[in-house]
């Protein structure tokens, strides 16, 4: 929070933040913000999972006891190389300002061990796991397999956690992750994006790019510029 006042939420824990604080949240943590009556300026920042895996291993499984932290300059030191990350192309210059960022943050929170696990923490792995592999020929069968369940069953778990089939939710990480590379540098060799990001054949992903967007890939990209200006 730079100035203001934000009500968030963490796993069930509220916090007024006000200038300063820091609210942190661990990947696929229920969480919300909402704005304090007045004028409020806050900064939030998705650091994406690729550049967590020292965070991971740092923290050993542990869970976050507090997700407040109440510290002005640590707020602004983490805002300035944050700002350094989303503006950077280059990837080691990113992994640096992640792990300068985690690490300070580390520093002030408080790791517990985790209780026996429940089905979100059942959930959270296996959103963590789709985002790690998702560019790997993985399905349903082999998700179940790696957690210990029958495909069956481990299917009505995802679907009774996400109102979704396991196969369409992969489906629509390796689109977005196509999308995302499209609209960051451009065209590319198309059929080596898509296997890329996890699609068996160029088939298939049209097949689930015209399913979920309506149209080509061409003629939604085309026109996103066009909306663009």
């Amino acid at each position: 929070v730079m100035n203001g006042g934000v009500r968030a939420t963490v796993n069930k824990l509220v916090a007024e933040l006000h200038d300063g604080d820091i609210a942190f949240c661990d990947s696929y943590e229920v969480h919300s913000f909402s704005d304090c009556p007045g004028e409020n300026d806050f900064r939030l920042f998705i650091v994406p999972q690729r550049y967590c895996l020292r965070f991971r291993a740092a923290t050993d499984g542990r869970s976050i006891k507090n997700p407040f932290i109440h510290d002005r300059r640590l707020c602004e030191s983490c805002i300035g190389l944050l700002d350094r990350l989303s503006e950077s192309d280059d990837e080691y210059s990113k992994q640096a300002c992640t792990d300068m960022v985690l690490s300070s943050l580390l520093k002030e929170l408080t790791l517990v061990r985790r209780r026996k696990q429940t089905n979100i923490d059942l959930m959270r792995e296996i959103l963590i796991y789709i985002d790690n592999r998702f560019r790997e020929p993985i399905n349903l069968e082999t998700a179940a397999h790696d957690f210990g369940y029958s495909p069956s069953h481990f299917s009505r778990l995802f679907r009774a956690a996400f109102n979704c089939r396991f196969g369409d939710y992969l489906t629509d990480v390796r689109l977005s992750a196509v999308s995302y590379s499209i609209r960051e540098h451009g065209w590319q060799e198309l059929g080596a994006l898509t296997e890329e990001c996890g699609f068996s054949s160029m088939q298939t992903f049209y097949r689930a790019f015209a399913a979920h967007y309506g149209t080509s890939p061409k003629k939604y990209f085309s026109g996103e510029r066009a909306r663009q200006g």
